[in-house]
């Protein structure tokens, strides 16, 4: 397996490469949908990050780089997929080091309660509460 970043030009080739995996990541997610996210990497908006085998995308991380009081922030703004725990690992390793490059201060986490156990270094800053209308 290998980690990846996905080039703004190189959505629309690969979509069938990730098009199961983003509608998934759509139902559970509820934040974003899959068009918005192609959208978003089309216009240089936010980057799509993948581990893959020679036969598929086992996994997806999506960020977004936003500018902050504190600086530059990457935002890991979703995730989904099945890889294994260390290509995980390696994939966010992968994402510190281009955001570092960048210039970022911090990476942040947008997601699920769960995330915060996954890795210790981060740490639970605010929440985010949200009433149906």
């Amino acid at each position: 397996m290998h980690s990846f970043c996905l080039e703004a030009s190189q959505i629309d080739a690969l979509w069938g490469d990730f098009a199961v995996i983003l509608h998934r990541f759509e139902r559970t997610c509820e934040n974003l949908t899959a068009e918005q996210i192609v959208s978003a990497v089309r216009q240089g908006k936010q980057q799509l990050w993948g581990v893959q085998d020679d036969m598929r995308v086992h996994g997806i991380l999506i960020t977004e780089v936003q500018q902050t009081a504190k600086g530059l922030v990457c935002v890991l703004v979703g995730a989904c997929g099945s890889a294994p725990e260390s290509e995980k690992r390696a994939l966010l390793a992968m994402v510190e080091d281009w955001a570092r490059s960048l210039g970022c201060v911090a990476l942040k986490i947008l997601g699920r309660k769960g995330w915060a156990r996954w890795d210790r270094r981060f740490k639970v800053t605010g929440i985010i509460l949200e009433a149906a209308l």
